[in-house]
């Protein structure tokens, strides 16, 4: 089953580590060759993407996608991972209304600054910063840009703020959850549930849920994903691309909009690679 290749859309439950998922399906598939498009906190539920086969080719370009998450927060509280697992180090008492939460979310949205926590798979002195964390070392951690797109307060209650977030790469939830409990006045925030909705066009309505995973299910095509454009080529042209042809490069270049854009076999209909710009320069990647 080595040649086997695709993408699952899985729905991670509460309570699995990534590493397990990781390691069912290679042995489902029967192959080490499998990687994921990005990782999901243990505690968190929602969309994991899968790669298998060539697809891991493609593992960093997943990684670029559009996140969408649910988030529970609670203010007024601190604990040493950011989140409802970790050990409270501090609590105090909460008055939050709408309207204030509301101005404060607008700070978060566009281009921010943030730092990641301690307990993060960041690298710090070439080591991932977690390491630290398990240690119970103190290390200074660089803020980063990320971005976020958009924030939907979904309602207030007490001490908690529910919240959607759509996001883009390195935007850690746990940070955000931090930092809103700080901007409000308060001693800081965490994150007390969270669910990935999506990424990308992967949606977690059409994820398949983790239990469910078995020796039939099948690997996804991107082709099965309509947010993607397609370019075709026919067999020549393919030839040509696997060949490394600078000028069918060029010509699939020409092609591409400022977006993923799948490579399709023109006789047979497989996706064959995928193709996207970045920085005004074309990247292709074939599977």
């Amino acid at each position: 089953m080595e040649n086997h290749k695709g993408l699952l859309v899985i729905n991670k439950p509460e309570g699995v580590k990534p590493l397990s998922v990781v390691k069912t399906v290679r042995k489902i598939y029967q192959t080490k060759n499998v990687g994921h498009g990005g990782a999901l906190d243990p505690f968190a539920s929602g969309v994991f993407i899968i790669l298998v086969g060539s697809y891991v080719k493609i593992t960093n370009i997943i990684h670029e996608l559009e996140k969408g998450y649910f988030v529970e927060i609670c203010v007024g509280v601190v604990s040493d991972t950011f989140d409802s697992t970790g050990k409270i180090l501090r609590t105090e008492t909460v008055s939050l209304s709408e309207r204030q939460v509301r101005e404060c979310l607008k700070k978060f949205e566009g281009k921010i600054l943030q730092r990641p926590p301690l307990l993060s798979s960041v690298k710090i002195k070439g080591k991932p910063a977690y390491s630290y964390f398990f240690k119970g070392q103190q290390v200074d951690i660089p803020v980063r840009e990320t971005e976020v797109y958009k924030i939907d307060l979904l309602g207030v209650s007490k001490n908690r703020i529910l919240v959607n977030v759509l996001c883009g790469k390195g935007f850690y939830v746990r940070s955000f959850a931090n930092d809103l409990g700080l901007e409000l006045g308060y001693c800081g925030g965490i994150v007390d549930k969270l669910c990935r909705f999506k990424v990308g066009p992967f949606l977690l309505e059409s994820a398949i849920p983790y239990s469910e995973l078995n020796h039939d299910t099948p690997l996804a095509d991107l082709l099965n994903f309509r947010d993607f454009d397609q370019v075709f080529l026919d067999r020549l042209q393919i030839s040509r691309l696997y060949s490394g042809d600078v000028s069918i490069r060029n010509f699939i270049g020409n092609k591409v909009k400022d977006r993923i854009s799948i490579l399709v076999n023109q006789q047979t209909h497989d996706s064959i690679g995928i193709c996207f710009k970045r920085n005004g320069e074309t990247k292709i990647i074939v599977f």
